[in-house]
Formats: C-alpha cells, structure tokens, sequence
C-alpha cells in the first residue's frame, strides 16, 4: 500500500491521509473512516463494495525449520508440523487446499495464533512452524529463497479484496480521488 500512498500524497501535496492498518473488522460509520480495504467474503451490511480483485496465499515455512522435520508432501502431512495459525478465518484450526484430486480439509496446531498477517511472517522468519502468508507477505521471501513454498501442488484459495465506504454522496473528494487510485492500481498488489 505505501507505493500507492506515496503516489496520491504526490499528487495530491496539500491532502492529508489519515491511514491506519488493522486486520480488525472496523465500524466505519462508528469510527469516522471514510473508506476500508477488506479481505475476505464480505458480510451483508449497508456498505458499498468495490472488488479489487484477489488476493493469492501461499504455505510457507523457513528452510531451516523444514530441516528440523520432514517436507510436508500432503496436506495430511501438516498434522505433524506447527501451524502458526490465524484466528480470524473460520475455522481457524482447518486449512483447505484444492489439488487435481479434489478439496483437502486439515485439522492444524500450533503454538501460537497470529492476527496480523505481517506478525505471521515475522514468525515464520523465527522458524516457529508454516503459515499461510498473502502473496506480499510470501513471495519475496519465496523468490530469495529465506521462505519454501509448501505443497506447491496444493492451492489455497485466494481471498477477495474489497475496498468499501458508505456511501458515495458521503465520499470526499479526497476518498473518492484515493478509491480510485486504487481501482487503477489494484493490479500491483492483488491478482
């Protein structure tokens, strides 16, 4: 997101973006927020949604925890592995993958639930077990080789992106320039 932050504060010097990152479900109404990215199958609410597109997710593990145990070769294989696992995806303890052999449902565990994506891949760099990290979060991990693609024959079903807001006549000129900055640039971040 900060490229894309980056490029409207240039274009726009004199805005003043109010940014803050959870991974918390807001009230936007609530809260004064005038417009949200949400990951995820939205729930029925009197928001408008824009979809950005989605967001891919890869299994990942460091190399040097994969070396303390065996390489997972099936989703079966998970349940001898720590799972760092987050919480807010229902049911947090199953992991799906989908391969040429039809939908694969794992029980996981794990020492520690983690509900920030960035604080995941913070420990998988510890070596405290696999996750499933976002595509920003694992792919440059992946392509330097500091994280292993786990089952790579498996996939993990990407996620929906979504920016919402509550209404366009409520939108700023400011939400609304942003919203559509990010509908240009979705394409970066999210396939």
């Amino acid at each position: 997101m900060m490229p894309i932050i980056a490029e409207y504060v240039g274009a726009y010097p004199g805005v003043r973006l109010d940014v803050r990152f959870s991974e918390r479900l807001v009230n936007l109404v609530e809260e004064g927020i005038e417009l949200a990215l949400r990951i995820g199958n939205l729930e029925a609410s009197t928001l408008v949604a824009r979809r950005l597109g989605t967001v891919r997710r890869y299994l990942v593990a460091t190399p040097a925890y994969l070396r303390s145990r065996a390489m997972p070769k099936t989703p079966e294989d998970l349940k001898a592995h720590h799972c760092i696992v987050y919480p807010r995806l229902s049911p947090a303890d199953e992991w799906a993958f989908e391969s040429e052999h039809g939908r694969h449902v794992v029980p996981v565990k794990g020492a520690i639930l983690v509900d920030d994506a960035d604080a995941m891949e913070s420990a998988v760099y510890h070596h405290l077990g696999l996750a499933i990290l976002p595509a920003w979060n694992a792919v440059e991990g992946i392509r330097n080789r500091r994280l292993e693609n786990v089952l790579p024959d498996y996939s993990i079903a990407a996620l929906p992106l979504h920016a919402v807001y509550p209404e366009m006549e409520w939108m700023s000129p400011r939400a609304r320039s942003f919203l559509d900055l990010l509908v240009k640039r979705s394409q970066t971040f999210v396939s």
